[in-house]
């Protein structure tokens, strides 16, 4: 019975106390096709070992080193399809 009566006196001066604690804000920042993004619709992340982020969207693979996007178009865009329904298969 002691044990229970030292948790609980130890819980409620536990939650009566004042702490401080607030989650960090940290900066979100949307990117667009107006900053250089193919486009808004993105199926695919990938960030490689150099720290490029490789976005892959319905209008081609975009590379982002942080600062930019440098975006590669795909000329077939049934070509583009047709290889993205294949990765899904094997996901």
């Amino acid at each position: 019975m002691k044990p229970l009566i030292l948790l609980s006196v130890i819980f409620f001066y536990l939650a009566s106390v004042d702490l401080d604690v607030r989650a960090e804000r940290l900066p979100i920042r949307v990117y667009t096709s107006a900053d250089g993004l193919g486009s808004s619709f993105v199926s695919y992340l990938i960030l490689d070992s150099r720290g490029f982020l490789w976005v892959c969207t319905r209008d081609g693979l975009s590379r982002f080193d942080g600062a930019r996007f440098v975006t590669y178009q795909v000329r077939n865009k049934q070509t583009l399809s047709a290889a993205m329904a294949n990765k899904r298969r094997r996901c």
